[in-house]
């Protein structure tokens, strides 16, 4: 007794999925019943199918991993419904058993999976060939197996659940909700990685900070869902304008930030390219629903970053300063 709870302590402890938990309890279960086949079963209560997920055997197999039958021809229906759950004479008891006296069934035990719920998962059984006598101190551990099982199950599902929340949550969180691009938050932990990349690589960076001048206009003039409108729309212009590889973000009201790897082209004309682009494709006629907006671009300021010693918060304020002379000078300029 002392060396199987050391067992069950180790198979509860170690185990990292239902399987490593429950591969040890039937070999365990085995010990115990000295029963010749031990194995777990799934109930789909809906297609009335039983599968027999995991079995462990001393001699030939009783059943196969993967084994799928109608659910109300098995001995583990039977044992429910007569709330037999032991015998070591199935020939006499389920003579009319067809299951049974094919497979060569004697001895039989099974313990239902509750979960914390009351809804039935499965069985957990073991099998022999030979008349075998189990006491009521091991079926009485069978069923303490059993309510481990339903507890790990339960765990699995919680755990999975909760990942599942998280990775929704993630996304929420770093996604801007109105254009569906990644936000401000988003955008600082890409920029972060893309320097790192830079300071291993040698290669240059180039960060466009994209100002949409006049929004503040377009709310006044058409509303704000007008406004929304422009702002997924240029959302659309910005990645289907740039590179696959070039990363797109909202900072937040009508800033948007661009980043990648520049090409082989010098450092200025790529600066200047980029920058001259974006102008180009932020320009011209927007459709913002009921109305059709005309949009004189926006103001780009592009610096570039070649695995300098400074902040993410540092280039990005380059990017912004270069961004108001841009400003400035479109101002000047019309």
């Amino acid at each position: 007794m002392e060396k199987m709870l050391k067992e069950l302590a180790i198979a509860v402890s170690d185990s990292e999925d239902l399987e490593s938990f429950v591969r040890p309890l039937l070999k365990m279960m085995e010990a115990i019943t000295g029963l010749e086949s031990t194995y777990m079963t799934r109930v789909n209560n809906h297609e009335s199918i039983q599968n027999v997920i995991y079995a462990e055997h001393k001699k030939k197999p009783f059943v196969t991993e993967g084994l799928q039958v109608p659910w109300n021809d098995t001995l583990c229906k039977r044992a429910l419904d007569d709330q037999i759950f032991y015998t070591d004479r199935v020939s006499e008891i389920w003579a009319d058993s067809g299951a049974a006296r094919e497979i060569g069934i004697e001895t039989y035990i099974s313990q239902p999976i509750n979960l914390s719920d009351g809804t039935f998962y499965g069985t957990l059984c073991g099998a022999s060939a030979d008349r075998v006598k189990v006491n009521q101190e091991s079926r009485k551990i069978l069923n303490l197996f059993a309510e481990l099982i339903a507890h790990q199950i339960e765990r699995e599902r919680m755990l999975k659940r909760l990942q599942s929340e998280n990775i929704t949550y993630k996304h929420f969180a770093l996604t801007d909700q109105l254009t569906g691009i990644p936000n401000r938050r988003a955008s600082i932990i890409e920029l972060s990685r893309a320097m790192n990349q830079v300071k291993r690589s040698g290669s240059t960076l180039l960060v466009a900070y994209i100002d949409l001048d006049g929004f503040k206009k377009i709310n006044d003039n058409f509303g704000h869902d007008a406004g929304d409108r422009f702002l997924i729309e240029i959302a659309k212009v910005l990645i289907q304008n740039l590179r696959d590889s070039d990363f797109v973000g909202r900072l937040g009201g009508d800033e948007f930030l661009a980043f990648g790897i520049k090409g082989q082209e010098p450092n200025l004309v790529s600066k200047e390219t980029l920058k001259s682009r974006v102008e180009q494709f932020t320009q011209g006629l927007f459709d913002l629903g009921d109305y059709e907006l005309s949009y004189e671009g926006a103001s780009v300021g592009v610096v570039s970053y070649e695995g300098d010693d400074i902040t993410v918060d540092r280039l990005l304020n380059q990017a912004d300063s270069a961004m108001y002379l841009a400003k400035q000078k479109r101002k000047a300029k019309y």
